[in-house]
């Protein structure tokens, strides 16, 4: 009689392999990260040395807004002309040698736009500087002074003064040192119309040369008045013999000239 032999199966069986096997890694597997998490703990706890930055979880970072950088836009070059007075006082003395615009300081402290101009006769050789005051605008004349037969240097003993005003006649005045006297004479134009008189009751109401001294005669005032106020205008002329008075003019204005000279484009 036969009998059948089992399989000899030597070592563990298959099953027991495999769970054997799946313990040894578990246990290594949990040992690691027991090893592993203590020494991480170490590290972010230890007293000693500085914090670890790494183990520190960060929130997101914001890139610092740069603001665009604007490139300058050159405009197109315009040349402006520089300011100019609109308007120019009558001087007609001559060849033109030298003009143009410079600020005068004035006595008052204040600073004046003024235009000048150099001209010379060229049969007399005489010079003649003329220089014009102006208000801000450059558009109006606020006085004049003219310098006959002038002299780089030389002092003045004779000017010419012309006060203008907006609603009224200018006023001119003579200043002479030599003599001490100043003269002013200031014309007013009257009014024109048809007129209730008849002419020759406008002719007496006309008085021409009317001459007041004061008690010394150093004063004069000589008068052209028209009463019925038909003719061209009437007229203010006065003399008076101050030397004083003269020569401080005389010598501000020099003081002016002498601006003019050190600031004209020659110099």
């Amino acid at each position: 009689m036969q009998f059948a032999r089992r399989s000899e199966r030597r070592g563990f069986p298959i099953k027991g392999k495999v769970i054997g096997l799946g313990l040894g890694l578990g246990l290594i597997v949990a040992g690691a990260v027991t090893y592993y998490s203590g020494a991480l703990d170490t590290i972010l706890f230890s007293d000693e040395g500085p914090p670890i930055a790494q183990a520190v979880v960060r929130e997101p970072v914001t890139a610092p807004e740069v603001a665009p950088i604007s490139m300058p836009i050159v405009a197109p070059r315009q040349d402006t002309p520089a300011p100019f007075p609109t308007i120019l006082p009558v001087a007609n003395f001559g060849e033109v040698l030298s003009e143009g615009l410079v600020q005068l300081l004035l006595p008052t402290g204040v600073v004046a736009d003024t235009w000048y101009t150099f001209q010379v006769d060229t049969k007399s050789h005489e010079m003649t500087l003329l220089f014009a005051l102006y208000n801000e605008p450059l558009d109006t004349i606020i006085s004049t002074a003219t310098v006959r037969n002038y002299t780089e240097g030389a002092r003045l003993d004779k000017a010419e003064i012309t006060l203008r005003y907006p609603n009224g006649p200018a006023r001119h005045i003579w200043l002479d040192r030599v003599d001490g006297t100043i003269i002013v004479n200031q014309q007013y134009t009257l009014p024109y119309g048809p007129s209730m008189f008849s002419p020759e009751l406008r002719l007496a109401l006309v008085y021409s040369g009317i001459n007041l001294y004061d008690e010394s005669r150093n004063k004069r005032a000589e008068l052209h008045l028209d009463l019925s106020g038909l003719s061209d205008g009437e007229a203010l002329t006065f003399q008076d013999s101050a030397p004083t008075a003269v020569e401080d003019a005389l010598n501000e204005i020099q003081e002016l000239v002498s601006q003019i000279e050190d600031r004209r484009p020659h110099k």
